[in-house]
């Protein structure tokens, strides 16, 4: 063997030649160091083999069972996967299979044929245990122990790079500079980076997999917190510092209403930040229908009022963007406050009058959506970031636009999805944080129903009586439209409506809502709704954020159990703005336990951040925080949420890294390098 550092070219690996070598790059390999950085998305275990009967529920397994055959077959809608249901047997059991693969993968498998097939033993809707396909192997081999398997990327299939990545592991000596000091590793029992680079790709055994693992998720965790500290460490000065003497005061005559105390103590948060003398960087995080929006608009005053500034508002939607912009047009009214609306459906030629407007200094707040990250838009003096529903927005497109006034604009975060505070201190080390705790009076309770299928027709018959009483309804389905790849028992929203004009509700008015639709077109929906000229509004779940219509007092749900509690607490959020008694109702014909019980949650509680930590310890991080859209918090190795305890440990010792204790151990300018190539984007305010 050599000594190597794994820097070194790919051309230097046997079986790269030129072509080979313009297609890895054309994946994203470029050096040994991305190569040994592409971790396996799965392992095949040839050394623990189960039965149909003895495999573990909801857990990656190899099954021993034979080939009965294939019930049916059929293309995906994109034409290039196929979806087989298949049926298989061992001496014990019989079971269903479902397998999605290339329609190129012609399964060649014979009737009674013996197989290994690796994926999970599910509960089906129907109560029924299921094995969802991964892999499937012929031939029985308890030698091979565990097997990487990789994500193909572009014409570079597992296999190759497997070849590619056994070579580098084991023909050299040295694969990667040790990152920590043996006294860590030890105080924190990590194994050193070299066995966890060998075992995370060619693992001796289930032991020594764990432990690679281990040792690259908190290295993984201890760059991000470490970054993250250092950003809230690195100080802005700003000259954006003026509060006013009775600011608050003369904020609240502007409001028809009396802010609650947590809303208070959010804005005087925000007050020590903004008369600090340095940027504030600080994330507004409360309930559903908690008053973000009345810190906000607090704080806009503040900065057009007392600092002569500009305030950019971006939220992820334009019908959140539209009704931002229409709330602080009727707040603001007589203020000599100038708003303007930037979104996708506004007028090239309307755009470039606001693009002079607003770099003259004219306008003074702008609400949009990503097209205020237009290059085309430039500030005059940008004193206030907000960026509403932050979750929804990559990192850097939040910098991108705190950016576009140079240095000293403050940045606000606001999020509706409730996020437990352990999560939140992790997810957001970059950021103070103000809680909104307590709802505005005259919040009532929705009250939450749980049925299956067969009371639809009460339930139908319970909006009707609703709407005949002068209120109105939604109706949330799963699907825009029936879609050959999915199970036939879920609903969509053109089927839904085609129903409803066969019951009773036809006289009423129905209308559809999804977020395919051009952004005027949802506009004018809304605006119908709004105004009542629309009785029901049948939606995917793009009105799970921010839509505000007081009348509404009825939200069903159908197939809930395909959503997040903390997605159905939104949803529900949508209802009881108004003085109404209004009500949630969740139609799901799953018959598994674990779902009726999540959904019992729901229905039990109503503290956003209760049923966040319940949804985070249930589904995961993902389902809670849509975080594919963290880019620095693709997490490659582990489930944090499952580690917590790693974590922590990892945060903590990058506090100690900012203070110096261990300022040695981390080269900044390489592993974090490394660290944000591989998750995507760049970690920044």
């Amino acid at each position: 063997m050599v000594d190597f550092l794994v820097d070194g070219s790919i051309s230097s690996l046997k079986g790269v030649g030129p072509k080979k070598e313009t297609e890895l790059k054309g994946a994203g390999i470029f050096s040994n160091k991305d190569l040994i950085s592409a971790f396996p998305k799965q392992y095949l275990d040839f050394s623990k083999v189960f039965s149909l009967n003895s495999a573990p529920l909801s857990i990656s397994c190899c099954i021993k069972a034979f080939f009965g055959k294939v019930l049916f077959k059929r293309l995906t809608k994109n034409k290039f996967f196929m979806f087989y249901k298949i049926h298989l047997y061992d001496d014990f059991t019989q079971m269903e299979a479902t397998y999605f693969t290339s329609r190129f993968n012609t399964l060649r498998f014979k009737y009674n044929e013996e197989l290994l097939f690796f994926g999970q033993i599910k509960i089906n809707k129907l109560g029924k245990k299921e094995l969802v396909i991964s892999n499937i192997k012929k031939g029985i081999d308890a030698t091979e122990g565990i097997v990487p398997v990789y994500r193909k990327r572009g014409t570079i299939s597992s296999t190759f790079l497997a070849k590619l990545t056994k070579q580098l592991v084991f023909d050299s000596k040295i694969l990667a500079k040790e990152t920590l000091p043996d006294y860590l590793l030890a105080k924190y029992s990590l194994c050193p980076l070299n066995f966890a680079l060998r075992n995370i790709h060619f693992p001796q055994n289930e032991e020594s997999l764990q432990k690679a693992k281990r040792r690259l998720f908190f290295e993984e965790i201890l760059l991000l917190q470490t970054y993250l500290n250092k950003a809230k460490e690195d100080k802005i000065e700003t000259t954006f510092n003026k509060i006013g003497n009775n600011f608050l005061e003369e904020f609240s005559k502007l409001l028809p209403f009396e802010l609650t105390n947590a809303q208070k103590k959010a804005i005087f948060d925000c007050e020590q930040d903004i008369s600090s003398g340095v940027s504030m960087r600080r994330l507004l995080q409360g309930d559903v229908g908690s008053g973000k929006t009345a810190v906000a608009a607090c704080l806009i005053f503040c900065m057009v009022k007392y600092n002569k500034a500009q305030v950019a508002v971006m939220a992820p939607t334009e019908i959140l963007a539209r009704q931002h912009y229409e709330n602080f047009l009727n707040l603001f009214k007589g203020k000599d406050i100038n708003i303007e609306l930037l979104c996708s459906s506004v007028k090239t030629s309307r755009k470039r009058l606001i693009f002079s407007a607003v770099e003259s200094g004219i306008i003074s707040v702008v609400v949009g959506t990503q097209s205020l990250l237009n290059e085309n838009l430039k500030f005059n003096n940008l004193g206030l970031v907000i960026t509403d529903e932050q979750h929804r927005f990559g990192v850097n497109q939040r910098a991108k636009l705190a950016n576009k006034g140079g240095t000293g604009a403050h940045v606000l975060v606001m999020s509706a999805t409730p996020i437990p505070r352990s999560l939140a201190l992790i997810l957001y080390a970059d950021l103070d944080i103000s809680v909104l705790d307590e709802l505005p009076k005259g919040r009532q309770k929705v009250e939450t129903f749980i049925v299956d299928s067969s009371k639809r027709t009460r339930v139908l018959e319970f909006i009707k009586k609703n709407v005949n009483d002068g209120h109105q309804a939604y109706i949330v389905c799963p699907l825009i439209e029936n879609d050959e790849d999915t199970n036939n028992h879920l609903k969509s929203i053109f089927e839904y409506r085609k129903n409803l004009e066969k019951t009773n509700l036809k006289d009423l008015k129905i209308q559809i809502l999804h977020g395919k639709m051009r952004g005027e077109e949802k506009q004018k929906i809304m605006l119908d709704f709004a105004e009542r000229r629309i009785n029901i509004l049948i939606s995917t779940t793009v009105i799970e954020v921010g839509i505000d219509i007081p009348n509404a007092n009825v939200m069903l749900i159908e197939n809930a159990e395909r959503l997040g509690l903390s997605q159905l607490h939104q949803l529900r959020g949508r209802v009881g703005r108004g003085t109404a008694k209004s009500y949630c109702i969740l139609i799901s014909d799953s018959k598994a336990k674990e779902t009726r019980k999540r959904l019992e949650i729901l229905k039990d509680f109503y503290d956003g951040f209760l049923i966040a930590q319940k949804d985070l310890e249930q589904r995961g991080p993902g389902n809670l925080l849509g975080l594919e859209q963290h880019g620095f918090f693709k997490l490659k190795t582990r489930d944090f949420i499952k580690n917590m305890e790693d974590v922590l440990q990892a945060r903590n010792l990058a506090k100690e890294v900012i203070s110096k204790k261990y300022d040695q151990f981390i080269d900044f300018s390489q592993d974090l390098e490394l660290f944000t190539k591989n998750n995507g984007e760049t970690i920044s305010l």
